[in-house]
């Protein structure tokens, strides 16, 4: 019976697997508890560079990039940063793979039907005519920036993945670069605070 009211819920919507993405991440945050980071931090310390590579992988989603970055910053005293940065850049890395290949393989007809509503098409044309010939330079650095950042990689991630040319190989270098980049600059806010 619930299935067949979830499934008739998904369908009338159109975009089933979006709204089950955006379920699991409105179902995380109600299960989020703060003090459960602080709770975590001594034995992620004592793994010392693991530790970094398991807040990094944290690092890369949404719902626990802001935590992941308090625990960074938190594992800055005592460390060397930059090796620090290379090993969560590596944890970011593994996140954004399962994120790239998940959006690549499974959720693409989705973003296709989107791409083909009327407001889609109407944005696009617009974005044409506002960015013209930038238009995919200026997509590159907005999912940099989301990327590098501990705001929703996955926005930054979905760009990459939707933008044509970019290879898996591609998407690792920039990846873990700009991943590497944005952790290496928390654990240098952490290592002076």
């Amino acid at each position: 019976m619930i299935r067949a009211v979830l499934r008739h819920f998904f369908c009338i919507l159109g975009y089933p697997k979006l709204l089950l993405l955006a379920a699991t991440y409105a179902l995380a945050i109600l299960l989020l508890d703060a003090q459960i980071i602080f709770n975590f931090m001594q034995p992620l310390h004592a793994l010392g560079y693991f530790g970094d590579f398991l807040a990094g992988f944290f690092y890369a989603y949404e719902i626990s990039a802001a935590p992941a970055a308090i625990v960074l910053l938190f594992l800055a005293k005592g460390q060397n940063i930059f090796l620090a940065a290379i090993a969560g850049g590596f944890g970011a890395l593994a996140s954004d793979l399962v994120i790239f290949f998940f959006i690549r393989n499974t959720m693409l007809d989705e973003i296709k039907k989107i791409s083909g509503t009327k407001i889609a098409m109407f944005i696009e044309k617009e974005e044409g005519l506002v960015f013209g010939r930038f238009k995919k330079y200026i997509l590159y650095v907005l999912a940099a920036f989301f990327v590098a950042s501990p705001l929703p990689t996955e926005i930054g991630i979905s760009i990459f993945a939707a933008i044509k040319g970019m290879t898996p190989k591609r998407f690792i270098v920039l990846a873990y670069l700009l991943h590497t980049a944005g952790i290496l600059t928390i654990l240098w806010m952490g290592s002076i605070i």
